[in-house]
């Protein structure tokens, strides 16, 4: 898995999305700079690896988002979601386009890769 997590990171980490690599737990194993820096602005804290990805999918009133758990669920059964969603963070709202991938090794689903993009 480590390997996999390392190729993803490779492929990501210069975008200017936001990616993470998430277990079928909802642990992050891997993210880029730019969902660091998101983190950092956004939350207040630094991403680490192990956290859960809902302490961060979260409305304003601290509920983990509806519309991720579905699109994680659904992801993964093999399936890739594309969706788009306003998200909204204390006083800042943003509108956002998403894809959350399933990564398989064989037949073992590894976890699910989401990769946001922020709309104008």
């Amino acid at each position: 898995m480590e390997k996999t997590a390392a190729k993803l990171k490779e492929k990501y980490n210069d975008l200017d999305k936001v990616w993470f690599f998430v277990s079928p737990d909802y642990k992050i194993i891997s993210f880029n700079e730019k969902a660091m820096k998101n983190s950092i602005a956004l939350h207040g804290r630094e991403l680490n690896p192990k956290d859960s990805i809902l302490d961060y999918a979260r409305d304003t009133q601290n509920r983990v988002d509806g519309d991720f758990i579905a699109n994680f669920g659904k992801a993964s059964t093999g399936r890739v979601v594309h969706s788009e969603q306003e998200v909204a963070y204390e006083s800042v709202r943003l509108w956002v386009q998403s894809e959350f991938t399933p990564i398989f090794d064989k037949n073992k689903l590894l976890g699910i890769s989401i990769l946001v993009e922020e709309m104008n």
